[in-house]
């Protein structure tokens, strides 16, 4: 299952539900309402067109069904992302629009995606945003598009990364250390940094044997988000600041 955040006051919307919810009339000249559903039919239609599947989908709509938020895991069985599944990530696809104009509609991509709504947008491979003004019907299907030619060579990329990471063993001092010094530059907090040693010394999940991967893997899961009220823009920027660092020390 994706992980799609939302309020509590946020309606979790099936897929074919979406052309239910109502297109409101436009609040002015060059506003243009674009129906969630289409949106959604158009990522899909170009995902298709590129060659991808997707694999699970899930969405939510707020509660004046005036936003709306989603997030699509993919894969393509035509080029290396066919055995991403078993490498220990996946490609997520991530989308939100609104009828208020309280949001342009987006779509990014990435292995690490960050949706929810409370506004928090992100996703490390790639994204695109755009105005619903009149002529946004004609410009979706080419940003779309154009977003989703990029993904195969932004994935070869991403998999190099992600093999060096593997390949650079360190030890569990190192890697206590290296925890120790993402926490200074404000990765996690106190509990959090906690969190981290202990998944790096004892993981929750087969992440092989000790490497800078896994030691991401520890950051990353000591990061995931618990009860409510998360700021999620912290979030991000902490995992920004553990994504980067294990960068350097594969580099």
């Amino acid at each position: 299952m994706t992980q799609l955040m939302y309020a509590a006051t946020d309606k979790l919307t099936p897929r074919a539900n979406l052309v239910h919810i109502p297109t409101p009339a436009p609040m002015g000249a060059r506003h243009n309402p674009y129906p969630f559903h289409r949106y959604v039919d158009q990522v899909e239609e170009s995902l298709r067109f590129h060659g991808f599947d997707i694999v699970d989908q899930e969405y939510v709509v707020t509660a004046d069904d005036q936003q709306f938020f989603g997030m699509m895991e993919i894969q393509q069985h035509a080029t290396n992302l066919d055995v991403v599944a078993e490498k220990g990530w996946t490609i997520q696809v991530g989308l939100r629009g609104s009828h208020n104009q309280t949001l342009p509609r987006g779509l990014l991509l990435g292995s690490r995606v960050i949706v929810c709504s409370n506004l928090c947008f992100h996703g490390n491979i790639g994204q695109f945003k755009t105005k619903q003004t009149t002529s946004i019907s004609s410009r979706l299907p080419f940003l779309i598009r154009e977003c989703l030619t990029h993904v195969p060579e932004m994935v070869d990329s991403q998999e190099r990364v992600f093999d060096r990471m593997k390949d650079r063993e360190m030890k569990i001092q190192q890697g206590d250390s290296a925890l120790v010094q993402m926490y200074r530059r404000g990765g996690f907090s106190s509990p959090q940094l906690t969190h981290a040693i202990n998944e790096w010394k004892d993981p929750s999940f087969d992440h092989g044997p000790p490497s800078v991967w896994r030691l991401m893997n520890a950051g990353t899961e000591a990061l995931k988000p618990t009860g409510a009220n998360v700021n999620m823009a912290l979030v991000e920027q902490r995992s920004q600041i553990v994504s980067d660092y294990c960068g350097l020390l594969a580099a």
